[in-house]
């Protein structure tokens, strides 16, 4: 994401670059956070009960 970031400086190229940042920035949340929870949301109780 940080070394997208100079290629918002650039006209052309400036809404390429937002778009790449949020992409990976919502694909590392969902892979860090939002997968895991719902993980252990389906399949955590089934394993302590």
């Amino acid at each position: 994401m940080l070394t997208a970031w100079p290629i918002t400086l650039d006209p052309i190229f400036s809404g390429l670059a937002w778009v790449l940042i949020f992409g990976l920035f919502v694909s590392t949340v969902f892979t860090l956070v939002v997968i895991p929870v719902v993980y252990y949301m389906v399949y955590g109780r089934r394993a302590t009960s």
